[in-house]
């Protein structure tokens, strides 16, 4: 079984990146070109004309590695990524380091052909301004369950997020996530920084591709031992030495069994070539 999931780590999915315009609804149509809400207005945008190159955002970029995609939000402001598959992706500020020009950005993740599936969401890199006494004054990320910027839906404490940590993971109750990076009395393109691993997952029995969690989520086992936190307790992560072991093992045990029937061989050879000898 663990030969299994070795060769597994071999195969990843497909994605897309898709332009949405923004409105004040914080509602979405069924296609993949919707309107995105971040302004908390009422101004109705129509949608997206695929026909038009100039209404879309890199209509497709699609990935065939089990390495999760990286994405941007300085890149995505107004924007939401759709997940046409179970792979997770990174979701990072800036490609520079630097923190988007706008005061607000919000982004968008949904999980498009797996609507029953959540979202988990873990961080392996912060690099934000501190926050004074747990509440983050100067620049803050949100992370929000569904469509709605209320205080309801938001995963994270009311100070924010910022830092250089942030432990734990955040699950939403639905297959859509919000993002929102906030600047308060900052220079634009400050310097701030963090990246989030965004994973699909559902509860109850686990597919015969996918990995039970130890927290009970299942998850796409080509993520497993890739270095990151997809599970959201990391026990995606906590075999992998035994299962490389296992793997060499496998490959050494291949090779040590060719070895031993070339070896064979040449006897053979050697022996009948003895009795030929011998007779003449």
């Amino acid at each position: 079984m663990e030969f299994i999931f070795g060769l597994l780590l071999l195969f990843g999915g497909v994605f897309s990146k898709t332009l949405v315009a923004e409105n004040g609804t914080v509602e979405f149509q069924s296609d993949d070109f919707a309107p995105f809400n971040w302004s908390r207005s009422t101004i109705e945008m129509p949608d997206a004309d695929p026909a038009n190159p100039t209404d879309l955002y890199d209509v497709t970029d699609d990935i065939t590695s089990f390495k999760p995609q990286s994405n941007y939000m300085a890149e995505l402001c107004g924007l939401k990524r759709i997940l046409h598959d179970r792979n997770a992706i990174l979701m990072s500020l800036s490609r520079n380091g630097l923190a988007p020009r706008e005061t607000t950005c919000v982004s968008g993740v949904e999980s498009a052909a797996y609507s029953n599936y959540m979202l988990v969401i873990t961080f392996n890199a912060v690099s934000m301004t501190l926050p004074t006494s747990g509440v983050c004054n100067h620049a803050r990320l949100d992370l929000f369950t569904g469509k709605a910027l209320t205080p309801a839906n938001r995963l994270n404490g009311e100070g924010g997020l910022c830092g250089s940590r942030i432990t734990g993971y955040f699950v939403t109750s639905s297959n859509f996530l919000t993002l929102e990076f906030k600047q308060i009395l900052m220079a634009p393109s400050s310097r701030q920084s963090f990246t989030a691993i965004i994973t699909p997952f559902h509860r109850g029995r686990c597919a015969h591709d996918e990995f039970r969690c130890a927290n009970g989520f299942c998850v796409q086992n080509n993520m497993l031992c890739d270095g990151y936190n997809n599970c959201g307790d990391n026990s995606d992560e906590k075999s992998c030495a035994k299962l490389a072991l296992s793997i060499a093992a496998i490959i050494g045990i291949a090779v040590g069994g060719v070895v031993l029937v070339a070896l064979i061989i040449t006897c053979i050879c050697c022996r009948c070539c003895c009795s030929l000898y011998e007779r003449l």
